[in-house]
């Protein structure tokens, strides 16, 4: 995985790179699964993507991101595809 391009996450929050999964769900979908394990996990602030400036016909990545203590839907689009977590 390209640092960067597929997920952004904040450095200080320390998170390793556990594995990922990608399943071709139908027409013009895929699935992308990863699995991140992260050291200071209240140090991730902002998760984003660099896809839309690699794959300039992405339109919305509908992301869910799942912890430990909670669970949130979001759309990264190309003119927002980073989402703040925390303050």
């Amino acid at each position: 995985m390209a640092e960067g391009v597929v997920l952004r996450l904040d450095r200080d929050a320390g998170c390793a790179y556990l594995g990922g999964e990608i399943a071709d769900t139908g027409y013009h979908d895929i699935r992308v699964t990863y699995r991140f394990d992260c050291a200071q996990p209240q140090r991730l602030r902002r998760i984003g993507t660099g896809v839309f400036e690699v794959f300039e016909r992405f339109e919305t990545i509908e992301a869910v991101l799942v912890s430990p203590d909670r669970q949130i839907g979001l759309d990264l689009t190309p003119s927002a595809p980073d989402h703040r977590l925390a303050p």
